[in-house]
């Protein structure tokens, strides 16, 4: 009798583990299947669009940008990216914190299209990017985002957009940890002026203003970063191809945090043109960045030289 009780007691154990053990294998098995509809809708989401005239400017939560100019290669606006691939929303550009052994930028690992894989730890967002503003010259369009690092780094980024502006007002601050080193930052992009290949853009800097960019002499346009703090160093460069590799002596710098080149390369060698600005913060504090990101039909060298490219600044800038 006391073995028939025993066994009668544990058969409601042994249903229970059987059932327990069968959820989990359930579990197990709509596991990929569950990390594929979260991941399916995260990206489902996108960048956050400032719909504005003529730049459209779209925002990616790990801080890269891609701007698209109206009619700069057709009038289908999703293919008038002005930083590569010029056809996707999410752009090989952004904001990057070199940080103790670490540097932060985009997730670019997480693109269909990109020539940064692997080269970058990620930024993860903070608070999700708001949009505001109208774009009228008194209400702009600002948008407001805040990300952070496992490293303990965080940071904010501002846009403002007034339409019918050639460019637009990117800032930022960067907060290292309590206790934490300095930092560099930086801005770069990888711009596409036109949509047929060679690229063959060629290079400027305007040592008055600072500023760095890239002009096309066939197609027209320009772009280049007007920055409203003082740069501590600069770069252009070429991505040249060298079998079996592609050297890209300015993505290199940002990836290893070391000081741009200060140089640009000669107009004699024309090409897919990237661009950098640097900004040095030595000691354990915040520091705060901004820059005017210019897109437009011209001006051609002589113009970007002799400093005859700027606009009014925006709105409580």
């Amino acid at each position: 009798m006391l073995h028939a009780n025993s066994a009668s007691q544990n058969r409601p154990a042994g249903r229970n583990f059987a059932m327990r053990r069968l959820k989990l294998l359930l579990i197990l098995a709509l596991l990929p299947v569950l990390m594929t509809h979260a991941t399916a809708r995260s990206q489902a989401v996108g960048p956050v669009q400032i719909p504005g005239t003529p730049l459209t400017i779209l925002f990616s939560e790990d801080a890269s940008i891609q701007v698209r100019r109206a009619n700069a290669f057709g009038s289908d606006l999703s293919l008038n990216g002005m930083v590569y691939p010029n056809f996707s929303e999410y752009a090989d550009s952004g904001i990057f914190v070199h940080y103790g052994l670490d540097t932060i930028g985009p997730n670019f690992e997480a693109r269909d299209i990109t020539a940064l894989y692997g080269r970058f730890q990620t930024w993860s967002t903070l608070s999700a990017p708001s949009l505001g503003g109208s774009g009228a010259q008194a209400d702009p369009y600002h948008l407001h985002a805040s990300l952070q690092h496992t490293s303990g780094v965080t940071m904010t980024v501002d846009l403002q957009y007034v339409n019918n502006r050639d460019y637009f007002l990117l800032s930022w601050s960067v907060c290292p940890p309590a206790g934490g080193a300095g930092f560099i930052t930086y801005l770069a992009a990888d711009v596409q002026l036109t949509n047929t290949l060679p690229e063959s853009s060629q290079s400027v800097f305007n040592s008055l203003t600072g500023a760095v960019g890239a002009y096309h002499p066939v197609s027209g346009w320009s772009e280049h970063f007007q920055p409203l703090t003082p740069a501590d160093a600069y770069m252009v460069s070429n991505d040249v191809v060298i079998s079996p590799t592609i050297s890209r002596p300015l993505w290199d710098a940002i990836q290893a945090g070391q000081n741009l080149s200060n140089s640009t390369p000669p107009s004699s060698q024309a090409g897919d043109n990237s661009i950098a600005l640097q900004w040095n913060q030595p000691v354990n504090d915040c520091r705060s960045i901004a820059v005017e990101w210019h897109v437009l039909l011209g001006p051609s060298i002589p113009d970007f030289l002799n400093k005859r490219v700027y606009l009014p600044a925006l709105p409580n800038q």
